[in-house]
Parts: C-alpha cells; structure tokens; sequence
C-alpha cells in the first residue's frame, strides 16, 4: 500500500498515534486532507482554517473549539463538529485532552471530487448542500460512527490487508456519510439570537441563584426544548455556560478588586472557595490565588 502514509508512533503502545491521509495522494479528490490521532498527551491545535468543510468526530477525550465569530464549540467524547470553509478556530488553550481523533476536511464542491468515490456528482452537489445550510454546529455521533473508526484505525493499523488502498476511500467515503447525515438531521433548531438571549440574561444575573427552568422561561422556551436550542445555537450547555460566564466575571474582579476569593466564590454562587479554584483553573489554566497575582504584578 504505497500510498498510504506510514504510522507515526505505536498503537498497540497506548502513546502516540497519528495517520494524515491526503486525498491526491489516496485518488480521493473528495478529501483535501484527514487523519487520525490516538495518543494520551494533549495535543496543540493552533489557530487554522480551511476553504472547504472541516469535519472532526472525537470518539474519546473532549476539546473546545474556539472561532473568530466569538462562539466556543465544546466537543466531548462521542461527539462531531462541523466547521465552515473560512473559518477561522483553534482550540481553546490550545490543548485537547487524551484523545480519539478523527479528522475530515472535504470539498464536495471540488471539479472530479467523484473520482475513487461511491458518490456521483448529483450526490456531491447534494452533500455540499447540507454542509452548507448545517453550518458550525455539534451533533452527537451515532454508534455506526464509531464502529467505522474502528474499522478504520485497524486498516491503518495494518498495512497488509488485501485491496488496502481500495477499503481504505470506501471506508472514509463511509465515515463522511455518517457524518453528515449525523450532522444535518439533527432536530435541534439552531438560533443564534436565542443563545445571545439567553447569554444576556445570565450575565445580568450573575449573582443570583436560579435553575435552567427559569432561564428557560425568561427566554420564552419549556425547559426541554430550550437546553436543546441553547447547546445546539452556543456549543455548551445552559450550565456550562452559566460556569464560564462566572469564572470570567471572577477574574475580573480578582484583577481589578480586593474581595476575598472566599467572598467572591459566595457572591458568584459557587459553593466555596474550593468549587470555585476547580472550574476557575479548567477555565483560565490557573487558580484564583496565581491569576490574583500575576495581574497584581503587570
């Protein structure tokens, strides 16, 4: 299989793993490039984009994409993400946690993308029109997903497999679809002024208890239906947003005041100074106590 990229690291090892594919190189125009990284160190993903669609299936490990337009994209195990051709991303703090990855960056657009293909052009035509009309989004993965990747990742595991070349388009021309259809049937309606709502009204009530009813209430939406739209139009849950919106709120006042952290932690409704140091620290990469100093020294 002289055409498929040799592996990088030792998967049977549990370190690192990763296979870029390249869709030239493969006779799958379809594919401008792909990959996967199975590996239990984090990984860097620097600020990048594309001029066609990105799609990423995580089936382990968690990671938050961060864009240009201001939206955070946060990815668990299990999960896909879509990005537009353009747009600009990163991952936030430039880490993934110990990951799966699966990585597909197509142009169905792309003149003989057909070619080493199960699709026709009418089908192509069809594909890059839902991709277009998803826009950025998540979706949960269906189990086909996953047994496909693992499908995959043995494939590449081994390199001797009979008509290698062959399994190998079909296989990610497989992944695509699942992709796609995962990513385009979803019925989370996506409303991009309901989440900016929503976030409104949590940055106005920040100090205030109050449950995902209400502010599903306030923003004129069942408590159901809302958490749906929200995750669906902001990328995070109502809570996980709500976490964020106050981590944020308390490292401005650790830098610009002189509150206790303990004072803090209870006005920002955090059940202690302990609760707050955990999500402060995934969120801004430190504790309270270090951030307080750091910016007491610039």
């Amino acid at each position: 299989m002289p055409s498929i990229p040799p592996n990088t690291g030792d998967l049977s090892s549990g370190r690192v793993w990763r296979r870029e594919l390249t869709g030239a190189v493969l006779g799958l125009p379809l594919l401008r490039s792909g990959g996967i990284s199975c590996q239990r160190v984090p990984l860097g993903l620097t600020p990048h984009h594309h001029d066609a669609w990105e799609i990423h299936y995580l089936e382990r490990g968690s990671v938050t994409f961060a864009t240009e337009k201001g939206a955070r994209l946060r990815v668990r195990g299990g999960e896909l993400c879509l990005t537009q051709p353009g747009l600009s991303h990163w991952g936030e703090q430039g880490l993934v946690r110990p990951s799966r990855l699966l990585w597909l960056v197509v142009d169905p657009r792309q003149r003989g993308a057909e070619r080493g293909s199960p699709f026709s052009r009418a089908d192509l035509r069809v594909l890059a029109d839902r991709l277009a009309h998803a826009g950025d989004r998540i979706a949960c993965a269906p189990p086909s997903l996953r047994l496909a990747f693992d499908e995959l990742v043995e494939l590449l595991a081994d390199d001797g497999q009979p008509l290698g070349e062959t399994r190998l388009r079909l296989l990610l021309c497989r992944c695509l679809l699942i992709a796609v259809d995962a990513l385009t049937t979803s019925d989370q309606a996506e409303d991009p002024l309901l989440a900016e709502q929503a976030l409104a009204w949590m940055r106005a009530h920040l100090e205030d208890e109050f449950s995902v009813p209400d502010l599903a209430a306030a923003c004129g939406l069942k408590a159901s239906r809302f958490h749906e739209a929200f995750r669906a139009a902001a990328g995070e849950t109502p809570a996980a947003a709500m976490r964020r919106l106050r981590c944020e709120e308390a490292a401005g006042r650790l830098s610009h005041g002189d509150d206790s952290i303990d004072f803090i932690a209870k006005r920002l409704r955090f059940a202690s100074a302990r609760h707050l140091s955990i999500w402060f620290r995934r969120f801004h990469g430190r504790t309270p106590a270090a951030w307080r100093m750091e910016k007491r020294q610039r």
